[in-house]
C-alpha cells in the first residue's frame, strides 16, 4: 500500500483536455471488433495475486530503495482506478490498464504533470489522455475535441502538447506495431456482426436468395477472420469443432498467450525505460509468469505430441 497517497493539487494542472459530448453518441461498435478490444486486452497479468493460478511463484514488485520506489509508484498512480491495496495487486492494474488501452487504439498516451515547488523536475505522474482526436505532428501532438464536446470552463478548444510532456506506449512490433494492429482492428469491423448483408426479410419473402448457401457464407468469414488475426492467434470467442481441430484450436489459443506475454513484457519494458529517463532508480519485476519465448516452447511440445493439451492448457495460464 502507498505509504504517502500522491496528491493531484501537489503537481501542475494537465495541459490535455478531457470532454463530455453534447447529444447522442452510438455504441454500436462492430460485434468482431469489439471482442477482439476487450479479450487481447484482457489478462495481461492476473488481475490479482489471489485469483493467479501460480500463486505460489508469481509475484510483482517495485525494486530500489525506499525512496526511490515512492517515485516510481507516484509516476503510475493514476493509471489505474485504485491505488490502496497490495504492491503486487497494484502492478497488475497498472500494466493491466495500459493493455487495455493497447487493445483499445492500438496505443496509450499519457501527460506527465510535474510536481510543483521540488527541485527534481522530474518528478511526475503520468496522466491518462483521450486518445482519440489526437493528432501527431513534428516535436508533439495536437488535441482537438469534437464540435459537440463540452470541454472545461474556460479552457481552450485545442491544445499542443510537446513530446516532452506526454509518454506514449505502441503495440509491440512483435505484434505488427500500432498501425497494423489498427488496420486489422479496421478490417475485423467491416465484417460487421457476422450477419449476412443478404438476410433482408423482404429479400426472403421474394425467394431472392435461391441458391445462396448461408453456411458457406459463415465458413468464409470464419476463414477470414482467423488470416486477419494470426499473428494474435485470437479465434473470437468460438469454438466450432467443424470450422478447426483440436490440436488447431490449442495452436491459437497458446499463440494468444504468446501475444499477451509478449505486450505485458512490453509494457513493464517501456514503464522502467521510462523510469530510468527519469533519473528514477527503481524498477518494476515480475517472476513467475511464463515469457513470450516458454510459452513458444510449450506452443511446440504440444503439436508434436510431446506435451498432453491438457498440460499445455494448464502451463500457459497466468
Amino acid at each position: 500500500m502507498f505509504r504517502n497517497q500522491p496528491k493531484l493539487d501537489d503537481f501542475n494542472p494537465p495541459k490535455s483536455l478531457r470532454w463530455h459530448e453534447d447529444g447522442q453518441r452510438s455504441f454500436n461498435v462492430p460485434l468482431y471488433a469489439h471482442f477482439m478490444r476487450e479479450d487481447i486486452g484482457s489478462f495481461i497479468m492476473p488481475i490479482s495475486k489471489n485469483y493467479s493460478s501460480r500463486q505460489e511463484s508469481f509475484a510483482a514488485r517495485f525494486n530500489g530503495s525506499e525512496v526511490e520506489v515512492e517515485r516510481l509508484r507516484t509516476l503510475v498512480s493514476e493509471i489505474p482506478q485504485h491505488q490502496d491495496y497490495d504492491e503486487c495487486d497494484f502492478i497488475c492494474d497498472v500494466v493491466n490498464a495500459v493493455g487495455q488501452s493497447l487493445s483499445y487504439e492500438g496505443f496509450a498516451l499519457f501527460e506527465r504533470r510535474y510536481k510543483k515547488d521540488t527541485t527534481r523536475i522530474q518528478d511526475c505522474l503520468l496522466y491518462a489522455i483521450y486518445p482519440r482526436r489526437v493528432f501527431r505532428i513534428p516535436g508533439g501532438c495536437i488535441q482537438i475535441p469534437p464540435r459537440n464536446a463540452l470541454p472545461e470552463m474556460s479552457r481552450r478548444r485545442w491544445v499542443y502538447l510537446s513530446n516532452k510532456d506526454i509518454w506514449r506506449v505502441e503495440m509491440p512490433q512483435k505484434l505488427g506495431g500500432c498501425t497494423n494492429y489498427r488496420r486489422t482492428l479496421s478490417a475485423v469491423a467491416r465484417i460487421g456482426d457476422g450477419m449476412s448483408d443478404y438476410s433482408d426479410p423482404e429479400d426472403l419473402k421474394l425467394n431472392r436468395l435461391s441458391g445462396f448457401d448461408f453456411n458457406v457464407r459463415q465458413q468464409a468469414v470464419k476463414k477470414y477472420r482467423a488470416a486477419l488475426t494470426k499473428t494474435f492467434g485470437y479465434g473470437f470467442r468460438d469454438t466450432d469443432s467443424e470450422c478447426m481441430t483440436e490440436c488447431y484450436f490449442v495452436y491459437r489459443h497458446i499463440t494468444l498467450a504468446w501475444a499477451k506475454a509478449v505486450i505485458r513484457c512490453h509494457i513493464i519494458d517501456e514503464i522502467n525505460q521510462l523510469a530510468c529517463r527519469l533519473g528514477i532508480l527503481a524498477r518494476i519485476d515480475v517472476e513467475g509468469l511464463l515469457g513470450p519465448e516458454e510459452i513458444i516452447d510449450v506452443r511446440q511440445k504440444a503439436i508434436s505430441g510431446e506435451m498432453p493439451l491438457v498440460e499445455a492448457f494448464e502451463a500457459i495460464r497466468v
